[in-house]
């Protein structure tokens, strides 16, 4: 008889282990991948958000490595814009070969679609409270804060500024009505007030549209908000109302969310207007729109001539800020379900089933930052705050507040100008000093955050310049005349407050640098330095 050593014996346990082990491996990579079809929805004027939503699918195909993903593109060119029912009829017909839909990106759309939708829903621009409702709208998602949500973005600006009564006017839409109750709501939180909205018709009048205008100039309150979307047909007119009355020199305009997020950027024709709209990761778009925009455009050529598009004035490479949060809500769903099919082994039963699997995920590394959809809703995204320049022509990002609530002078995320493409922020305007690079510490960047032309805020400087020892400023170069409007700028070092704690010694020698390279600057040019607290200058 022959026998086994114990020692040959367990060396056959290990081999018949590994040989299981290798063949359970060979099963799993051999598993067919799971099929997945992937619609977006496309209207007209917003022919990017479409495109940036589809080509994700294929850009980030590497995290969603159990998916076979296939994209189709559902809408109908109508001439002027995309209407609820075109939409509709095109789902109708087409929807039913969708495991998961992306868009409309419209809250008006997306709520005459609500009965229709049984896949899963996944939207990136529609942003009205009324969608919150899990009781009306049980299978809708979002990416993006809603209308309140976004209010809350002004809130540390405002009150680092110390603006807490406000002014407001607004489109009688849900959108404006919206915002306008945000934003009341801001200032009462900062212990201020905000006057009673006037809501006025989308269609009015210029006329209706200078007496709100001469309405705001005569109330005294030097901020004002406008509450309505860039595409109301009442924008236009009061943005003209305002430039043509030289009101922006006696009041801060600012403008709500939609209006900075839109390609036209009409609302910086009014010179230091203010508009805070969702950030963007530079470092993560950045990689993506090198690839969007030199992608082979026959299948998206194809696509929108089948639709009806004139293909010719289709804009296959431009982007922008709900563009950018498209693809969020592309990778969004589909890391989702690849981590459905990982967990369970199969797609899930239901819609119920996969829009509660998708409320549970979470994802880091987003265009937008940070995202959690607990309860189909996005609760915050970083925010960037922009301010026209005094020409009415340039946009500088001169803020970020984050979605933890603070807020930073200046930001660091990407702004979308003019251009519809990608904007640098603006530069420093003091080069980072070179003795902190060499001694290792962090580069520091003094920002100069320009408000242009605030009454208020005049009117404030004008009381310190009375009141201050005269031995502290030259009296030869401060305002005297205080009807005259003046420029008052404020700068910070960014980020100061760690550069202290992580190397003092370098730092201090670098603020006394800073504060003689800013005293030079007011002197060449003629400046008035009103306060100085730490390493903030007020001139």
């Amino acid at each position: 008889m022959m026998t086994t050593s114990p020692s040959r014996l367990s060396s056959l346990f290990v081999f018949a282990g590994l040989i299981s082990a290798c063949f359970a491996v060979s099963v799993v990579a051999q598993q067919p991948r799971r099929r997945f079809n992937l619609c977006v929805t496309c209207r007209v004027n917003r022919e990017p958000h479409s495109m940036h939503a589809e080509f994700a699918a294929r850009h980030y195909a590497a995290e969603y490595p159990l998916l076979d993903v296939t994209t189709h593109f559902i809408g109908r060119y109508e001439p002027g814009g995309t209407t609820p029912r075109g939409l509709i009829r095109v789902h109708v017909a087409n929807g039913s070969h969708c495991d998961a839909i992306v868009g409309p990106g419209s809250s008006g759309i997306a709520v005459a679609m609500n009965p229709l939708v049984e896949q899963v829903w996944m939207d990136y621009s529609a942003t009205s409270t009324e969608l919150s409702s899990r009781f009306a709208y049980p299978l809708f998602n979002r990416v993006v804060p809603t209308d309140e949500a976004a209010t809350t973005g002004w809130a540390p600006l405002l009150k680092a500024f110390d603006w807490h009564t406000l002014n407001v006017i607004c489109a009688d839409t849900a959108y404006g009505r919206s915002v306008a109750a945000g934003m009341g709501a801001v200032a009462t939180s900062l212990g201020g007030t905000a006057g009673a909205a006037t809501c006025v018709q989308v269609d009015a009048s210029p006329d209706v549209a200078a007496e709100e205008v001469a309405r705001i100039v005569r109330s005294g309150v030097r901020i004002a908000v406008v509450a309505m979307a860039s595409d109301d047909p009442f924008f236009g007119v009061i943005v003209d109302a305002i430039v043509s009355a030289r009101a922006y020199e006696r009041v801060a305009f600012l403008f709500a969310e939609s209006a900075c997020s839109s390609t036209t950027q009409t609302w910086a024709r009014v010179p230091g207007a203010f508009c805070a709209t969702f950030a963007v990761q530079p470092a993560v778009i950045g990689p993506f729109l090198q690839s969007y925009v030199s992608r082979d455009l026959s299948t998206a050529r194809a696509a929108y001539s089948a639709m009806g598009w004139p293909v010719d004035e289709v804009p296959y490479t431009t982007t922008g800020v709900y563009p950018a949060y498209a693809t969020d809500a592309t990778r969004f769903v589909l890391r989702a379900m690849n981590a459905f099919v990982a967990a369970v082994g199969d797609l899930p039963g239901s819609v119920e089933q996969a829009t509660t699997f998708m409320r549970n995920q979470t994802m880091h590394g987003g265009v937008s930052g940070f995202i959690a959809i607990p309860t189909g809703d996005r609760a915050a995204s970083d925010m960037v705050v922009l301010n026209s320049a005094a020409d009415g022509v340039s946009i500088a990002v001169v803020a970020n507040t984050t979605a933890a609530g603070n807020v930073s002078i200046a930001a660091t995320f990407t702004a979308f100008g003019r251009s519809d493409m990608t904007a640098e922020r603006v530069p420093p305007a003091v080069d980072p000093i070179a003795e902190a690079q060499q001694g290792g510490g962090i580069p520091l960047v003094a920002v100069i955050v320009v408000v242009v032309v605030l009454i208020a805020c005049i009117g404030a400087a004008a009381a310190y310049i009375a009141t201050r020892p005269p031995a502290a400023r030259d009296n030869s170069v401060a305002p005297k005349n205080e009807e005259e409007p003046f420029t008052v700028i404020f700068t910070d070092i960014q980020g100061s407050t760690s550069q202290w704690a992580q190397n003092a010694e370098v730092f201090g020698p670098a603020v006394d640098q800073h504060h003689t390279l800013i005293r030079r600057v007011l002197e060449r040019h003629r400046g008035y330095e009103v306060k100085t607290i730490g390493d903030a200058f007020m001139v």
